[in-house]
């Protein structure tokens, strides 16, 4: 943890001198979308956990964190398909049932929301700003993460794998998805996205983005958001003539 922090003031420091700002104001926002895994939380090493005792129940093998990110973080691949391609047999029902319950499990005593997300959240709501959670997990992962998250009312909709089938990020398809369900129109929604994939999404949808830097996803990957933040700490709402807006301090990149 101290190493991924030093890398990230690193970070920051270069990015300052490559020509970045500090912060940026985005109007017009009626509706803000979250993706989930790495956004609201950081959970990605606890998904892998969980996947990791699920196999241990069923002997299925193992598989290392860097196969992991790299197939499902990065690439978007189910776990299945990373675990079928290695050549290992497996009932992918029964593996996906047992990882649920162990996620549950793990996140039950792990699990934190960002910094700042609740308060955001309440504040968003306040202004009557609509929000969505947008995500390429499956509902049933999706819905363990909220329930542990406590966020202070419900998303006003909530799109997962399911709703997309195939088309993930970086397709459109599940952020157009979410504007359409909120009845916003995709140029006043802002998204909040961990991952390059979620953040070229956002942008093919003609949505503004603020990505969240990770451990899996650093500042650096994450160039094609308007800003770049660490928490929800670094968001404040406001509102302008036009209606609301989000004061983002975080890294800009100059454009």
């Amino acid at each position: 943890m101290a190493a991924a922090l030093a890398n990230e003031g690193e970070e920051l420091t270069r990015q300052r001198k490559a020509g970045a700002r500090q912060g940026v104001l985005l109007a017009n926002v009626r509706a803000a979308l979250f993706d989930v895994d790495g956004t609201l939380c950081d959970n990605h090493r606890l998904h892998f956990e969980a996947y990791g005792r699920a196999l241990a129940e069923l002997a299925a093998g193992s598989v290392g964190w860097e196969d992991y990110a790299g197939a499902c973080l990065r690439r978007g691949k189910t776990f299945e398909d990373l675990l079928a391609a290695s050549g290992v047999t497996f009932d992918r029902r029964l593996l996906f049932a047992k990882k649920i319950r162990c996620y549950r499990e793990v996140a039950a005593g792990s699990l934190r929301p960002r910094a700042g997300l609740q308060v955001l959240w309440s504040a968003l709501r306040l202004h009557g700003v609509r929000l969505g959670v947008v995500s390429t997990g499956r509902r049933s992962s999706v819905e363990v993460t909220l329930d542990h998250c406590q966020l202070p009312g419900a998303p006003d909709a909530i799109v997962t794998r399911e709703n997309v089938g195939e088309r993930i990020k970086p397709d459109p398809r599940c952020y157009l998805l979410a504007a359409e369900r909120l009845a916003v129109a995709p140029d006043a929604c802002v998204a909040f996205d961990d991952a390059p994939a979620g953040v070229a999404a956002a942008s093919a949808a003609g949505m503004r983005c603020a990505g969240v830097a990770t451990p899996v996803f650093d500042i650096a990957e994450l160039g094609g958001a308007q800003a770049v933040i660490r928490d929800f700490l670094q968001v404040e709402p406001h509102v302008l003539e036009g209606g609301p807006a989000l004061a983002v301090r975080g890294i800009v990149r100059a454009r």
